[in-house]
């Protein structure tokens, strides 16, 4: 009997908890609920507001507007195609809050079956939201999963999905494509502290010639800001696969890059860490990696990097009062980043090639008295005591020379041949002003149809060698497009673009010999003076500061 009764007194009292629990959390809820619109809202960005709340028993009703306040949003959208008068000035949402303590209520994921409450969301889609959806290349409904659960201990867990964008823009005939964004974060309304990933699906963006694939991006982030405003915590970049192709025939793919780090404060001090990795990425032909890149910083005065970074924004904000403002202010607060045993290490950096391994790691650190910090820049320089150390593959030297020489602005051609390749630019422009013309008087005449003038200008345009032009004259010719003597003046007249091209061409290629040479020669000096040592197939370089004083393998560098 005594047991029957205690199970019947269990049984009261959680019935009772389950009938009187909804209603406490419903008042719980309705009295923290400006804590996390206070959250949404960004000063200067966003502004959330709540504009109704109804409260039942087992469920709530809650409507919030969404300002997005900052100018660039707007100047964004107009880029993208987007009328001004269809912008929205608010976004209206609908929430229903379903009470708990059990959470009986259907959400996508939920993290538990227990909660404070769980609250699916619905943006209000008016005629004018529908027009705005529509020239942004959203389909409705885009929103396919909204939801949160509150915990007892007031996070909140979000799941979303936005489903597909599918956008063509007329001007520059770009064709955007975004299948998903999807989602789960938890979030901390009393404190600035967030977590959660982000998972953009099947991104692909074209043009007439050239296309990106990305098929997944992967987010990651645990971020929680500190007294100085700056986000501290983990976060990672994820992209397993990638392709890009150009009009050029050139492509580019890439598998397995991730990029990730992470930033903690002790005393005031910040301490950060950077990784990137690529598994293999390929241009064209040539295959590079593994790649991995490893940097660390520690030391670095948290109260000056916010100073740095205010100042920053303020000029970015009104613009430079005078020609590099931004970057002598940047100049001047970079030494106020630095303490007494701040160090900045790189771990390594590798990369494999084909044709050899580069591999480079190092560091600096600045142990100093506090009275002298330096002032600017070069004092900065000067103060650190520091290592690093070079292996490259002279295969892969030789590589990254030739490379050097394509480089627009890497070396000046000297006067002369500058006022060769101009004046042949020059002549190439003529020509084809003249072979435009040309081209528009035998069609006036029917001796050209519009269908080989229009291919005929294309091929000009492409630049395309003079047999290329010959062979399509050569098929105009033999399909009776063409007469002969139209076909002669043609050729001829290409002939004048040709000339000046081929000199163009020479020059460049004479250029780019006289700078290879020139990188080669000054390798062999290096070699000669012991900067740099030569081990069977690798270059080796070693520098070391100390003291201001620098050593190159082991040799004394003069200081200016």
């Amino acid at each position: 009997m005594r047991k029957l009764v205690g199970l019947l007194t269990v049984f009261i009292i959680v019935i009772t908890i389950f009938i009187f629990m909804p209603f406490i959390c419903g008042i719980y809820l309705q009295h923290h609920f400006n804590n996390v619109l206070a959250f949404y809202s960004s000063p200067g960005n966003t502004r959330v507001q709540l504009t109704h709340y109804k409260r039942h028993w087992f469920t709530s009703d809650a409507t919030i507007t969404l300002e997005i306040i900052n100018p660039k949003f707007n100047a964004a959208l107009i880029t993208l195609g987007i009328t001004y008068n269809v912008i929205p000035k608010k976004y209206i949402i609908d929430q229903h809050i379903q009470h708990g303590p059990l959470i009986y209520h259907t959400i996508a994921e939920p993290s538990s079956i227990f909660g404070m409450a769980a609250i699916q969301s619905k943006l209000q889609l008016s005629p004018q939201m529908l027009i705005f959806l529509q020239q942004l290349g959203v389909n409705t409904p885009f929103t396919q999963i909204n939801d949160d659960l509150v915990t007892f201990s007031g996070k909140y867990f979000k799941h979303f999905k936005i489903g597909l964008l599918d956008k063509k823009y007329l001007e520059s005939r770009v064709h955007l494509k975004i299948n998903s964004l999807e989602g789960h974060l938890w979030i901390w309304p009393g404190q600035p502290h967030f977590s959660g990933d982000l998972v953009l699906q099947a991104t692909e963006m074209t043009d007439e010639s050239n296309s990106l694939i990305v098929p997944r991006i992967i987010l990651q982030f645990d971020q929680k800001q500190n007294n100085n405003h700056l986000w501290l915590g983990s976060s990672a970049l994820l992209i397993p696969d990638m392709a890009l192709h150009t009009e050029n025939d050139d492509s580019l793919s890439i598998k397995y890059l991730k990029f990730s780090g992470f930033v903690e404060e002790v005393t005031g001090m910040l301490n950060a860490s950077r990784q990137f990795d690529i598994a293999k990425f390929k241009i064209n032909d040539e295959t590079i990696g593994p790649v991995h890149l490893q940097i660390k910083a520690n030391g670095v005065n948290s109260k000056a990097l916010f100073n740095l970074i205010q100042a920053y924004r303020e000029i970015m904000q009104r613009g430079e009062l005078y020609q590099s403002q931004l970057k002598q202010k940047m100049l001047l607060m970079l030494p106020s980043l630095i303490n007494s045993g701040t160090r900045i290490q790189l771990d390594a950096l590798d990369i494999d090639t084909s044709a050899g391994k580069l591999q480079i790691n190092g560091g600096l650190v600045w142990d100093m008295d506090n009275a002298s910090v330096p002032d600017d820049v070069g004092e900065l320089v000067t103060a650190a005591n520091g290592q690093m150390n070079l292996h490259i593959a002279k295969k892969l030297l030789d590589k990254c020379i030739q490379l050097a020489t394509y480089l627009p602005g890497f070396s000046q051609p000297t006067p002369e041949l500058q006022h060769i390749y101009w004046a042949a630019r020059q002549d190439m422009y003529f020509a084809m002003q003249h072979n435009n013309y040309i081209i528009a008087v035998f069609k006036q005449n029917n001796l050209l149809s519009e269908a080989s003038a229009i291919a005929l200008l294309q091929l000009m345009r492409e630049r395309v060698p003079l047999q290329d032009y010959a062979a399509e004259l050569r098929r105009l010719l033999f399909n009776r497009t063409i007469s002969l003597t139209t076909g002669y003046w043609l050729y001829w007249q290409y002939t004048e673009i040709e000339r000046p091209l081929s000199l163009m061409a020479a020059v460049t290629q004479q250029n780019q010999d006289a700078i290879r040479q020139s990188l080669h020669e000054q390798l062999d000096q290096w070699i000669k003076a012991g900067y740099v040592v030569v081990d069977y197939k690798d270059y080796v370089v070693s520098i070391k500061q100390e003291q201001g004083k620098i050593k190159i393998n082991g040799r004394d560098v003069t200081q200016p």
